[in-house]
């Protein structure tokens, strides 16, 4: 009886130490696996050298643990110095919650995007591995204020534009509307301009300038009206194949609608908007991806605003050419423009050849532009202000009429070309396709 209960306990005895080294060799091969810093210190807690001095996989673990500290502790350092949301964001993907260092990481990027430091995909990734973060609304609105700063300081109009769209109804979003409120009417005090102040007022009519906008329309002749069936429309799809930062503009008021209709702008949703709106803007300014299935259509009661600045783009574009070619011979400029200065009525007789120049130089749009030389004779004191004018330009010398005055003119075309693709691109409406 006795060697046969010696016998048993001998094999038990071997039998728990096999048991004992495939666990072993299985603890191992897993924290092989996962090779990082917490599964090989959770080995060597389990298996230490010290009690295993014969096992070789254990001071390998050993080994591998002592250099994934130290990797751990060179990589906090490097990110601790860069000291940036976006590192310590690199660190928290790069490491698990047991990592020591990994809430501390956590706290200062929370804390850095909150403070604005961050670049719109550091939030961006922050949000999508932490999406029930508490902080979420603070750092959407921490995101906002990112945006809002970045669009002024780029000093382009379509970038405070675009962040208005963005967050419509929000206080931000009404400071910058107010922004472009004024930018507006003082390129329509500028150009003094029918189209310029009917574009103001339609675009923002609830403006504080609105007074003094219907002020200056009361004084200036009435519109040309333009046959309201959509004939000039046509011209439209050779203007979206010209420029295709157009259509980006004309997609934008579905943007802004999507984003009102959100609620919240500060919400999980309306950031979802944003990202799949943005991240499929083309970088060439064409189509974003998310408007891709969607036709133009001009409203009925803005076909004639529409027709009315499509025909003044192409005149525009006409008289832009002719200016171009006339200053390019500098002394054939100057001698016109002093033999027309003699008298306003030399200015009125030839109105009909010197229209472009002069209408160019001063922005000058006549009430019928199909009758330039009537509208001239009609006012013979402005067409002599403007006579003394041409002359008094060509008198100084033929390289300051050609730098200064020509310049003045085409820069003048240049805001007349920009306010009228605006005028379009706003009074056209998208609208889903198959709806």
């Amino acid at each position: 009886m006795n060697k046969s209960r010696l016998r048993i306990t001998a094999f038990a005895l071997i039998g728990s130490l096999v048991l004992s080294g495939c666990a072993l060799n299985q603890d191992f091969q897993t924290a092989q696996v996962e090779n990082s810093l917490q599964g090989w210190a959770d080995f060597t807690h389990k298996y230490p050298v010290a009690t295993h001095p014969d096992c070789d996989v254990c001071k390998i673990a050993q080994q591998n643990y002592e250099a994934a500290l130290a990797s751990q502790k060179a990589q906090w350092s490097q990110v601790s110095e860069e000291d940036t949301p976006a590192a310590y964001i690199r660190f928290l993907n790069a490491n698990s919650p047991d990592n020591s260092h990994y809430a501390e990481a956590r706290e200062k990027a929370l804390s850095g995007l909150e403070a604005g430091r961050g670049a719109d995909r550091d939030y961006a990734a922050y949000l999508a591995r932490y999406p029930e973060e508490p902080a979420a609304s603070r750092l959407r609105k921490a995101l906002s204020r990112l945006r809002y700063r970045k669009a002024l300081e780029s000093g382009i109009p379509a970038a405070e534009e675009l962040f208005a769209e963005e967050y419509p109804r929000t206080s931000s979003g009404e400071e910058m509307e107010r922004r472009l409120e004024s930018a507006e009417f003082k390129n329509a005090r500028q150009m003094d301009t029918r189209l310029a102040y009917e574009f103001f007022l339609k675009r923002f009519p609830e403006a504080p300038q609105r007074a003094e906008a219907e002020a200056a329309l009361s004084r200036l002749p009435g519109a040309v009206r333009v046959a309201d069936d959509g004939s000039d429309l046509s011209l439209l799809p050779r203007l979206r194949e010209a420029s295709p930062a157009l259509r980006g503009l004309e997609c934008s008021s579905l943007f802004r609608t999507m984003m009102e209709r959100a609620g919240d702008p500060y919400s999980a949703k309306a950031e979802g908007i944003r990202s799949e709106f943005l991240a499929g803007a083309q970088s060439d300014g064409g189509l974003p991806e998310i408007c891709a299935d969607t036709k133009m259509v001009v409203p009925r009661e803005q076909r004639v605003l529409v027709s009315s600045a499509l025909k003044a783009l192409a005149r525009l574009a006409q008289r832009e050419q002719a200016f171009s070619q006339s200053v390019s011979n500098p002394s054939v400029t100057v001698d016109k423009a002093k033999e027309i200065g003699k008298s306003a009525d030399i200015l009125a007789q030839q109105a009909e050849s010197f229209d472009l120049e002069m209408q160019a130089f001063y922005g000058y749009m006549p009430a019928d532009p199909d009758k330039p030389s009537e509208k001239a004779s009609k006012d013979a004191k402005e067409a002599e202000r403007r006579a003394r004018r041409a002359f008094e330009i060509a008198s100084r010398n033929e390289n300051n009429f050609k730098e200064t005055g020509a310049g003045a003119a085409l820069s003048l075309m240049e805001r007349q070309a920009d306010l009228l693709t605006r005028i379009i691109a706003f009074y056209e409406r998208p609208e889903r396709a198959g709806q």
